[in-house]
């Protein structure tokens, strides 16, 4: 079981950023004094990537390529959301949607943001919200953020627990060296800095 935060909450509503900041805090805390249990997906953002040049940056749901959802008139919609039940009239405008063409589903605005390449976002709550699946929503901004900067706090921890590791894999040291540095550009790029 993993957990997730809901959609249309008020996350430029500081009471609420900083009751996840805490929770995210406690969660890391719990995970570097359990190392045998696998943090939740919510704490599992692939930071390295952030590092990494000509990173392709991915859809980030299956919606209208490997994931079809079928209403009970069996007409095929992209997902769940796109369906009329949640759509209501705007299901029929979203059939004419292309999801294999990538660069349409891009948001312009998040272009220069060093958070892109991890940066999760919901086709489906997107095109409900603004009439176009691209158009991210810019109240999830911060929450990525809190997210980001819990994720790197929880792997300069584990860093900081291990000894200096024998590495002897190359592959295996660049990737800890692109954490590290993935660390350092969320800590900068977001505007806090972590006490480890």
């Amino acid at each position: 079981v993993d957990g997730n935060l809901a959609y249309g909450i008020d996350w430029s509503d500081i009471a609420n950023i900083t009751l996840v900041a805490d929770q995210m805090d406690k969660l890391v805390s719990f995970y570097i004094h359990h190392p045998e249990i696998e943090p939740s997906g919510f704490l599992s953002m692939d930071i390295q990537r952030i590092t990494q040049e000509s990173v392709p940056i991915k859809k980030w749901c299956g919606v209208g390529t490997e994931m079809v959802a079928v209403g009970i008139d069996g007409q095929e919609y992209p997902c769940h959301i796109f369906q009329p039940l949640s759509l209501g009239n705007k299901a029929r405008t979203s059939a004419q949607i292309s999801f294999t063409d990538f660069t349409s589903l891009q948001d312009e605005r998040c272009a220069n943001c060093v958070l892109l390449p991890i940066c999760p976002t919901c086709y489906g709550n997107n095109y409900l919200r603004d009439g176009n699946p691209a158009i991210r929503d810019k109240g999830l901004c911060t929450l990525t953020k809190v997210r980001a900067l819990a994720c790197s706090k929880m792997h300069a921890l584990k860093l900081q627990a291990t000894p200096v590791p024998n590495i002897k894999d190359e592959e295996e040291a660049a990737h800890q060296l692109r954490i590290i540095r993935a660390i350092k550009t969320i800590q900068a790029s977001i505007g806090l800095t972590i006490q480890c």
